[in-house]
């Protein structure tokens, strides 16, 4: 309350940035005065401490300090109200309200929270589908790209399947052997892309909120259907040569 000792409430990140090895609650916290202001630093008592929260969907600083509207009255308050009615009909209940309080405060929009948060989601989710859509060409790319100069470079060696096979070699057999071979190689490029993947998606997690580096499912997914494009082109133009 107003007249009481400059209270704060901090959240988990700051209290274990600040006092790692003891509880927050009664400390002492100094904070600057806002830019540009001539006013000294306040010296705050820790009461609480509070759950991290992220005020966007790229906010990466959980560091936050809640204070006392009564111990520091701001310009502008944002208030948010669980309504009973129809947005018009809470309005006009709001506004009539705060104009019983005080006829001179000023009421900005009242917008419903869902809208607000489509706003602030609008941008991400765009960059998330362009990802995606990107994604999906590149993916088809890359696997026509494989596909073609794997089977190439098997179509080469028809000649050495048909001195094999003359030789009394199986078609099995010689099947088996390109498999063998390719696979050694699908396994390298493998394993150098995913790693590649992991490295990338640390960009990706600055970008959009909630994605990881490494997700098990998708690189287990792509893992698989790179090597069964790789495979199949090793067995099809093996298998029809020989």
């Amino acid at each position: 309350r107003a007249g009481a000792p400059d209270a704060a409430i901090v959240s988990e990140t700051l209290a274990r940035t600040l006092w790692p090895d003891r509880r927050a609650v009664d400390e002492q916290l100094r904070m600057a005065p806002p830019a540009g202001s001539t006013d000294a630093p306040r010296s705050l008592v820790v009461v609480g401490v509070a759950g991290d929260v992220r005020h966007s969907h790229t906010d990466a600083e959980l560091s936050d300090v809640y204070l006392p509207l009564a111990q520091g009255p701001a310009p502008t308050v944002f208030a948010y109200l669980r309504m009973s009615g129809s947005p018009p009909e809470a309005g006009r209940g709001i506004r009539d309200a705060i104009a019983a309080i005080d006829g001179d405060l000023a009421l900005g929009t009242l917008r419903p929270l869902a809208e607000i948060l489509d706003q602030q989601r609008a941008a991400p989710r765009f960059l998330a589908g362009l990802l995606v859509v990107f994604a999906a060409l590149a993916v088809a790319l890359s696997l026509i790209g494989i596909y073609g100069v794997i089977a190439y470079a098997v179509r080469q060696r028809e000649r050495e399947i048909a001195i094999r096979m003359a030789v009394g070699a199986a078609g099995r057999d010689v099947l088996a052997m390109f498999l063998r071979q390719g696979a050694v190689v699908l396994a390298c490029g493998l394993t150098l892309g995913v790693l590649a993947a992991i490295g990338l998606g640390r960009v990706l997690e600055t970008q959009l909120f909630g994605v990881e580096p490494a997700e098990p499912a998708v690189l287990a997914t792509m893992t698989l259907v790179f090597a069964a494009c790789g495979l199949a082109a090793i067995a099809w133009p093996a298998r029809t040569a020989a």
